[in-house]
């Protein structure tokens, strides 16, 4: 099972918000400049001035989706 149909399956996940989450990891992966989300992105993601400019709603958004996926990492090792 892929990322986006667990969102869908196990966390109830509408289509457009499991994609919603894939975009932010996208948006994650490109403001930390790394293909991997592993344990480490999260505080690399939080000492970003990039990431400190934007607004409140948005850095939650992504530190969700960096917890989303680990999550999903963590139940399928």
């Amino acid at each position: 099972m892929d990322f986006r149909e667990w969102l869908i399956k196990e966390k109830k996940y509408s289509e457009r918000s499991s994609k919603d989450v894939l975009s932010r990891l996208r948006r994650v992966n490109t403001l930390v400049n790394e293909d991997v989300i592993d344990n480490t992105t999260l505080d690399k993601l939080i000492n970003l001035e990039e990431f400190k400019v934007l607004s409140v709603s948005i850095r939650s958004q992504l530190k969700r989706a960096i917890r989303l996926n680990m999550e999903y990492v963590d139940a399928f090792k």
